[in-house]
């Protein structure tokens, strides 16, 4: 079960979490330089986003890319990240120190205000568990849930 296989060549669950780690570095890189395209090739078509403690926060991947294109600046630390497979998907647990986030505007209607957003993340190390499946030739991320602050 700690065997994930990529073109037939066997992963320990340390390099699945490598692997998995690379994938989020990439996505807040991508994030920061405001490169969507990455999103749209690491975001499976059916996938969903949660976040606590925002009741009624449940994003679409049009959704979500939306929203984060509205993310005007974001600095963090990774803090640590773990990636375990199980059957054919990997689940994994990512750990961010948020130390800027700022929002060029409020996410829409029934979404938390940029304001709540930030009271919530400004400062805090965040928690976020995510599922990850292998289609199309790359890892994509099909299901992410903000766990929330753990400080």
């Amino acid at each position: 079960m700690s065997e994930v296989r990529i073109g037939g060549n066997p992963m320990t669950e340390a390099e699945t979490t490598r692997l998995v780690s690379e994938l989020y570095h990439a996505w807040i890189g991508s994030l920061q330089r405001r490169e969507f395209a990455w999103f749209e090739d690491h975001l499976a078509a059916d996938f969903v986003c949660t976040a606590q403690p925002f009741r009624n926060f449940l994003l679409g991947k049009e959704e979500f890319i939306e929203a984060d294109k509205k993310v005007a600046l974001i600095e963090v630390l990774f803090v640590e990240v773990t990636a375990r497979r199980l059957g054919n998907i990997i689940v994994s647990s990512l750990l961010l120190k948020v130390q800027e986030e700022r929002h060029a505007s409020d996410l829409g209607e029934g979404l938390p205000t940029a304001g709540e957003i930030s009271s919530v993340l400004a400062g805090k190390t965040i928690a976020y568990v995510s599922g990850w499946r292998h289609a199309a030739g790359r890892w994509q991320c099909f299901d992410h849930h903000m766990v929330g602050p753990t400080d």
